[in-house]
């Protein structure tokens, strides 16, 4: 009851569609395009924390380079469905 307002206001920053980099701050909170690289097609096994970047810092999964935005990101999938509950159902029932 407490954390998930925060949840839900956290997840929706992370995934706005906004090319906000958040200057320094950007080691101490994930914003939107460190969270983009993180789904990016281009660079895999990037920037896993949710909220505090500083764990990928210390893990050596940080990644963001100064100036450059993730070409492509999400699934690269023909098969995948276009509606949200198909999606949500893909990994369960496959192709």
């Amino acid at each position: 009851v407490m954390i998930a307002p925060f949840n839900t206001l956290s997840s929706g920053w992370v995934h706005a569609n906004l090319d906000w980099t958040l200057g320094p701050f950007k080691y101490v909170f994930a914003g939107p395009v460190f969270h983009r690289w993180h789904h990016t097609r281009d660079k895999h096994g990037v920037n896993f924390a949710a909220t505090f970047p500083v764990l990928d810092l210390m893990f050596g999964t940080f990644h963001m380079p100064e100036g450059e935005l993730p070409k492509n990101y999400g699934i690269d999938d023909a098969a995948m469905p276009e509606s949200f509950g198909r999606q949500v159902l893909y990994p369960l029932l496959g192709r």
